[in-house]
């Protein structure tokens, strides 16, 4: 399976990797990714991701590795026509960094 890591702000290739498919391919090859373009810049990063990306696991280790996550949280159906959110591993707000820089992970 193929991954990208974008840089959000100017839309380009910051880092492509292959991973063999698996239920957690796409969240090692992001942990990965990110940890080489953490070794390459000084700022803090932050991370934009899908709600697939939304594990204790991750969260933690994106934050052990400095990098802000910012993942989709995941609404289920309460009863038609309304929802609620699962519970989420991010536990309120990101912290405010005075830098703005950010990368996006995505797969396929």
């Amino acid at each position: 399976m193929g991954h990208v890591l974008m840089d959000n702000r100017h839309a380009l290739v910051v880092d492509a990797c292959l991973i063999q498919a698996s239920g957690t391919a796409e969240r090692q090859a992001a942990q990965e990714m990110v940890r080489a373009a953490r070794l390459r810049h000084r700022k803090r990063l932050t991370l934009g991701a899908d709600k697939a990306f939304d594990t204790q696991e991750f969260v933690a280790r994106l934050r052990e590795l400095g990098v802000t996550p910012h993942v989709a949280q995941p609404v289920l159906a309460a009863r038609p026509g309304t929802t609620r959110n699962r519970s989420s591993a991010i536990d309120g707000p990101p912290l405010a960094t005075r830098d703005t820089s950010s990368v996006s992970g995505s797969g396929n």
